[in-house]
């Protein structure tokens, strides 16, 4: 299935599809529901809508450029060098002050077209020069292959490098509702090497995290926070749909992002997959309603009564209050 076919794919008949290979940017301009879009309809339906409709963006970040370096290390490391540039410092030099004539020496970030081996600091960024997407610094990519380092030694190495597929859009239809999930990887079911029963499928979901952070309590904290498990529910209900109708289990793996590198995989239980459909089909169920009437209502339908907080109420304190702002 090519590109192209794939933008077509909400307008056909055909109602689950598997697409290895397809650019991020081609999967994000799929007009699908994701588990993002989830997350704003569980505000309201004008959130999500607005969500859908691309006026609601996070936009890119260092942290969200680290971990795409870093899921290609891992899933791809065939490409790795293919798709991650390693930025070389600032080229330029200074023209005043006491470093006058002094190389700048700070990590690039832009270049041009042209001469993409120039890279070139947020202060010294030529005419026609643009900022870099899929790059990291000479430090960032030695952490990077640390860390792939350290999960191919863990015990979880083993379903790493097992038969599979890595960066895979799913897109599928529920009722009159597009769905669509990007997988990190896909492990097909095999033999278990450590006894005689057939391993399922598993769905695994690379999370870097800071020092320290790769334990249980800061995890499933992390999970909840953001929504993991909504995502979790989403992408085993999709590779259900769109893999031959054979639900796999569910695994995030917490890597820290520097020394030691600890690791610690993290399967989904039933229940917070549950918990995630649960809520999903809450969201799908609302905006198949807006979207059938044209009506997206936000959080709040009617004028509410109030005014101060329950400690500011006068029943709850002793002496006045004096606000912190004046106007």
């Amino acid at each position: 299935m090519t590109t192209k076919d794939i933008e077509c794919l909400t307008r056909s008949e055909t109602e689950a599809n598997i697409v290895e290979g397809l650019p991020f940017s081609a999967y994000a301009d799929i007009p699908a529901v994701n588990s993002g879009a989830i997350t704003y309809g569980l505000l309201s339906m004008l959130h999500m809508r607005s969500y859908m409709q691309g006026e609601i963006s996070s936009g890119d970040s260092t942290a969200r450029r680290f971990g795409r370096a870093a899921h290609a290390k891992v899933f791809e490391p065939e490409q790795y060098r293919e798709q991650i540039a390693v930025a070389a410092t600032c080229r330029s030099t200074f023209l005043s002050g006491a470093k006058k004539g002094s190389p700048c020496d700070k990590p690039g970030k832009f270049r041009i077209e042209s001469q993409p081996d120039h890279w070139y600091c947020g202060q010294h960024k030529p005419k026609g020069s643009s900022l870099s997407l899929d790059y990291v610094t000479a430090e960032e990519d030695v952490r990077i292959s640390l860390m792939a380092d350290a999960l191919r030694r863990h015990e979880v190495g083993e379903i790493l490098s097992s038969r599979g597929m890595s960066e895979v859009s799913l897109v599928w239809k529920h009722r009159s509702i597009w769905l669509k999930g990007r997988l990190d990887r896909y492990v097909f079911a095999s033999p278990d090497p450590h006894s005689r029963e057939i391993r399922s499928p598993i769905v695994i979901d690379l999370k870097k995290c800071q020092l320290g952070k790769a334990n249980r309590w800061d995890a499933e904290r992390a999970i909840f926070n953001y929504g993991w498990h909504r995502q979790a529910a989403m992408y085993t209900w999709g590779a259900e749909k769109c893999l031959g109708g054979v639900r796999p289990k569910f695994m995030w793996i917490f890597v820290e992002d520097s020394p030691p590198y600890d690791v610690f995989p993290l399967q989904a239980d039933e229940e917070t997959l549950t918990v995630g459909l649960r809520e999903i089909r809450r969201v799908l169920s609302d905006w198949e309603r807006s979207v059938d009437r044209d009506i997206y209502p936000g959080r709040i339908h009617e004028t509410q009564s109030g005014g101060l907080p329950v400690f500011a109420r006068s029943d709850s304190v002793d002496e006045p209050l004096v606000g912190s702002k004046n106007g």
